[in-house]
């Protein structure tokens, strides 16, 4: 779902600490992973303890361990690394809430229908 949510992210240390948090808006955002674009470049395998707030529940937020699979610079002009990053740990409950809302924003965007029945030619 390409979509901007507020994420709050901390980066696991090595020496077993943690950074502060740093506050940044997804670009893209899936029950898999998510998609940021920061001024800082990580090395593939670092864990971020991450914070999501949806609109749909402004009250709850939402805690995810995530691993970047790749952080590469956008161009030189530009100081931004888009950053892939794959959930490894997910509350089961804020897991269910992530993928309710993402079918739901993708029920609007494909005109109220789901995207399976969307993608299964057999009911036309």
């Amino acid at each position: 779902l390409k979509a901007n949510y507020l994420i709050s992210y901390r980066v696991s240390l090595p020496e077993g600490g943690l950074s502060n948090y740093n506050y940044i808006l997804t670009k893209d955002i899936s029950a898999g992973g998510v998609l940021i674009m920061c001024e800082e470049k990580f090395t593939k395998g670092t864990v971020l303890e991450m914070i999501i707030q949806l609109p749909m529940y402004p009250d709850k937020q939402l805690h995810a361990l995530a691993e970047v699979t790749s952080s590469f610079p956008e161009n030189e002009k530009k100081p931004l690394y888009p950053t892939r990053l794959r959930f490894i740990e997910f509350d089961e409950v804020a897991f269910e809430r992530l993928k309710t809302f993402i079918e739901e924003e993708m029920n609007k965007i494909k005109g109220g229908k789901t995207l399976k029945e969307k993608l299964d030619r057999r009911k036309e």
